[in-house]
């Protein structure tokens, strides 16, 4: 489909499960003008017309696209994967959406994907906040990983928990951000025991701080007072 469209800025591509998948590896396929594409994953396509670029992993492993600068991947499988690397080295925004948290393996591909992309300033991610994702929040700690986006100013996360718990990994992870984070976008807030408790007043700190932002089925919360009222009685 690139070689038909080398002119082409813009993309959405149906692609199929890769674990599904039994073709030859393509070769690698540079096109320099996309600056924007969505992979979507599904178990088929909505328009049976439109002919399938194979799975994600396939597709995103096997093609180098200089002036990208968004990419999204759409899977609506619980068994997700995610490539190891892409090569886009002006990628600014990734956006990843499943109606899951990703799996340890996955998540382990994702921090040597972002190890690659240097250049991402945003970043919007799935997850449960549970101790199954330490993968994530160690590889985020620019800390621990100094060459992990460093240039990363935004991150969404979609909790997918209710109730999420607050973990120290978390707060240590955004601590190492506080001076580099312009914004860091939760879905719902905490459940956080009552004060007083060293890790609690740590994070209220960060929330003070204006750059953490709860999106509620409400709209934009103000971030102190929605942590707040979440704190257990």
């Amino acid at each position: 489909m690139f070689k038909l469209t080398l002119g082409l800025e813009s993309a959405s591509l149906y692609c199929e499960d890769d674990s599904i998948l039994d073709r030859p590896l393509p070769l690698l396929f540079r096109h320099c003008t996309l600056r924007r594409l969505h992979v979507h994953e599904e178990e088929q396509p909505v328009d049976a017309t439109v002919q399938s670029e194979g799975g994600i992993v396939l597709l995103l492993s096997h093609i180098e696209c200089p002036a990208l600068d968004f990419l999204s991947m759409v899977y609506n499988r619980p068994q997700i994967r995610i490539p190891s690397f892409f090569c886009a080295g002006n990628l600014r925004t990734l956006s990843i959406d499943a109606p899951c948290t990703i799996p340890p393996e996955a998540q382990t591909d994702l921090i040597s994907l972002l190890k690659t992309i240097p250049s991402l300033t945003h970043l919007s991610i799935p997850m449960s906040m549970s101790p199954e994702e330490g993968v994530i929040l160690l590889g985020l700690n620019i800390n621990i990983f100094p060459d992990i986006v460093p240039s990363l100013k935004s991150l969404t996360c979609r909790i997918l928990s209710e109730r999420p718990d607050l973990s120290s990994v978390f707060v240590d992870f955004v601590e190492s951000r506080r001076s580099r984070l312009e914004t860091l976008r939760l879905s719902v807030p905490f459940n956080i025991p009552p004060l007083p408790d060293a890790l609690v007043e740590q994070w209220i700190e960060l929330c003070e701080e204006n750059f953490v932002i709860y999106d509620g089925s409400s709209g934009m919360l103000n971030n102190i007072d929605a942590q707040l009222s979440r704190v257990e009685e």
